[in-house]
């Protein structure tokens, strides 16, 4: 009796391999673009949920609460290009700075590390304070009417960049920047 084996010729492994190659090649660009479109989406909400912590920690405590970046989780950072995380701090005086003896951390929001930049407006550069009823103050004592955090990707593709606004009304809100702003990624 004759058995035939089927196999793949020579030919069909080399179409294959040629099609896997084809393949491959179209679909990286746009994992790396999803990619990158995931680490600036899940900083941004990072960012707005230790806004709406801290906002929510003013009401409860009925005292300032501040949020800054720090480094080391432990102390505002004075160059917000450097840091890694979002400190939220009990603030009795309301200054912005964690005072030892008298404030207290209430947690930390660690970023992901992984090259995106977040440019915070100037009023807020070096952190927020949430008053009881949820107004917020800048550093230097002046209220805010609202603040823009623009979270950039690590890529040159600012199409991709996301801003948390904060409103005056203390609503908090994130939106895809798309192709309708240039610059933003820029400092």
């Amino acid at each position: 009796m004759y058995y035939h084996k089927s196999r793949f010729t020579f030919l069909q492994l080399c179409i294959l391999v040629a099609l896997i190659g084809v393949f491959v090649g179209f679909s990286t660009p746009g994992t790396f673009s999803v990619l990158t479109a995931g680490d600036v989406s899940s900083d941004a909400r990072k960012l707005a949920d230790a806004m709406y912590f801290a906002r929510n920690e003013a009401d409860s405590q009925g005292m300032p609460v501040s949020l800054c970046p720090a480094r080391d989780g432990r102390y505002c950072e004075a160059q917000p290009e450097s840091y890694s995380d979002w400190l939220v701090f009990s603030d009795r005086n309301g200054n912005g700075q964690i005072d030892m003896g008298d404030d207290r951390p209430v947690k930390v929001f660690n970023r992901i590390v992984n090259g995106t930049q977040i440019i915070p407006d100037p009023t807020v550069k070096s952190g927020m304070t949430f008053l009881p009823g949820g107004a917020i103050r800048s550093e230097n004592g002046h209220l805010v009417r609202g603040s823009v955090f623009t979270v950039c990707p690590s890529t040159a593709d600012e199409a991709l960049a996301q801003q948390v606004g904060l409103g005056s009304d203390g609503v908090i809100r994130i939106r895809d920047v798309g192709n309708d702003r240039h610059d933003l990624c820029r400092v």
